[in-house]
C-alpha cells in the first residue's frame, strides 16, 4: 500500500531547495529505497516532524540525516534515526516562486 501525505514546511533548513512555508508531498512504501539524493519525512523524538536529506548508512543499520541549509541541527545533533522513524519521501514540492519535482 501506497500512504500519501501534505506537509507545510516552517523553518529554513532545507534551503535553498525547500522554502519556509513551502508545501511538501512525500509518499512512503514498504520497503522505502533510502538514497542520498532524497530528502525525507521523519518524525524525530525531541524535535517532532522534521524533513531532512538522507547522509548515510552506519555500521548499525541507523540512519543519519542532515539539512540542506548550513544553520541547520547537524546530524550529529539530529542523531541515528531508525527506519521504522521515516515516514516517506519527499518528492514534489509547491513554494511561492516555483514547483519543484524531486
Amino acid at each position: 500500500m501506497i500512504k500519501v501525505g501534505i506537509h507545510k514546511v516552517k523553518g529554513n533548513s532545507m534551503l535553498p531547495t525547500i522554502e519556509n512555508g513551502s508545501y511538501v508531498f512525500s509518499f512512503f512504501l514498504n520497503p522505502l529505497k533510502m538514497s542520498p539524493k532524497y530528502i525525507y519525512k521523519i518524525i524525530h523524538p525531541s524535535l517532532g516532524l522534521i524533513i531532512k536529506r538522507f547522509k548515510y548508512i552506519d555500521d548499525s543499520g541507523h540512519l543519519w540525516f542532515e539539512g540542506d541549509c548550513q544553520e541547520s541541527t547537524s546530524s550529529l545533533n539530529i542523531g541515528k534515526i531508525n527506519r521504522d522513524q521515516v515516514l516517506g519521501r519527499i518528492f514534489f514540492v509547491i513554494s511561492r516562486y516555483k514547483i519543484i519535482i524531486l
